[in-house]
């Protein structure tokens, strides 16, 4: 006997058929480019949330080493919450500090904090 191998054009599907470790999937390529864009989305924003919550324990805990000119000043720079001057109100240490940074006004940024 002579044993001939079916024509190529039934070969792929004899192949995926008798073979159960190959599994042909039916998601196109735009899918699992969409897939991999979400799960790095997801990913960036686990990432950024976790980096907001850390750096305002560091901010409420006034650590001097948060930023190297910190640590020549005192911690009350870093966060004073019972702060008498209005323009050192900045209100809590995770979010507060944006709203902060973006009310300040030119002249107040240019002639420095009180």
């Amino acid at each position: 006997h002579s044993t001939q191998s079916p024509p190529p054009s039934t070969t792929a599907n004899t192949r995926n058929s008798n073979n159960t470790n190959l599994q042909m999937t039916d998601t196109s390529p735009e899918l699992n480019i969409l897939e991999s864009f979400g799960f790095l989305v997801l990913a960036g924003t686990i990432i950024s949330i976790l980096t907001i919550i850390v750096f305002g324990f560091a901010v409420r805990q006034r650590n001097i080493f948060i930023a190297p000119r910190c640590t020549a000043r005192p911690a009350e720079t870093i966060h004073a919450p019972d702060s008498k001057h209005p323009a050192q109100q900045r209100g809590n240490p995770w979010l507060g500090w944006v709203t902060w940074t973006l009310s300040l006004s030119y002249d107040t940024m240019l002639g420095g904090i009180p």
